[in-house]
């Protein structure tokens, strides 16, 4: 049985490049759910030839053929078909439709002896990274409900007098509850969205009481990977807000 290797168009002979390693990697995001498949090929090539000079044409040749990225390459057996595929899905990271990255290369071992006159070996590597995470998980996702100042207590002011001790003074029996609410989350989403405020009926009604920010997303190979936004709400009440936690999600 013989084996053909073709990248992004170019097919090599029969039997002229073999797997040196194949390694695939999960890449979790904050939230640990798998974000993304890396898969990494490391390949090696044997240029056999009788002819002199055949075997350093033949090498400007393949590194031509590897000298940017692609979109498509496998491993086809003369049987029919092919496990080894890399690239040529819509789920994969690449701008362009150039979805796999040549990671190393062309490179030739030395050229001694009869090495690069009746036979050449050389290595080269891929990589391509494919979305394992729908475009509605959340990536990351953080959140902060902060209960501030004196929680209704008594006001009091601290005055230095002319002559004597400084003193504490009581100017009110009670004060605001207060409280803010500020988190921040991302996903593929472009239209990811803030949390819900926790206490809506007590949104402070003042100027910047409620901020959203939409930052611009992480790109890989110019493709979007993640969205991300961030929110700020302040909240003021007469009575008590409640004994309420942060949303947890993710």
């Amino acid at each position: 049985m013989s084996t053909a290797f073709t990248f992004n168009g170019f097919t090599h002979n029969a039997n002229e490049v073999a797997f040196a390693n194949i390694r695939r990697e999960v890449i979790f995001s904050q939230t640990q759910r798998p974000h993304i498949m890396r898969e990494s090929w490391s390949m090696k090539g044997r240029i056999v030839s009788q002819i002199t000079g055949d075997c350093l044409s033949t090498l400007a040749t393949v590194r031509a053929a590897y000298a940017k990225p692609g979109n498509y390459a496998a491993m086809t057996f003369s049987t029919g078909g092919s496990p080894f595929i890399m690239g040529n899905s819509n789920n994969n990271i690449g701008s362009g439709g150039q979805t796999i990255v040549v990671t190393s290369p062309v490179s030739h071992s030395n050229l001694t002896g009869v090495e690069g006159v009746t036979f050449l070996n050389y290595t080269f590597g891929l990589q391509c990274d494919t979305f394992l995470s729908l475009t509605t998980d959340l990536l990351s996702y953080h959140e902060n409900l902060t209960f501030s100042d004196i929680g209704g207590g008594p006001i009091c002011v601290y005055r230095i007098p002319v002559a004597g001790l400084p003193i504490v003074q009581s100017i009110s029996t009670s004060s605001w509850f207060e409280a803010t609410q500020s988190g921040s989350a991302s996903s593929r989403d472009p239209n990811i969205r803030q949390e819900d405020m926790i206490f809506p009926d007590f949104l402070l009604r003042e100027p910047g009481s409620a901020t959203v920010t939409y930052s611009s997303p992480k790109m890989e190979r110019g493709t979007p990977t993640e969205y991300g936004v961030q929110w700020t709400y302040r909240f003021r009440s007469a009575l008590p807000l409640g004994d309420i936690r942060p949303h947890a999600k993710g």
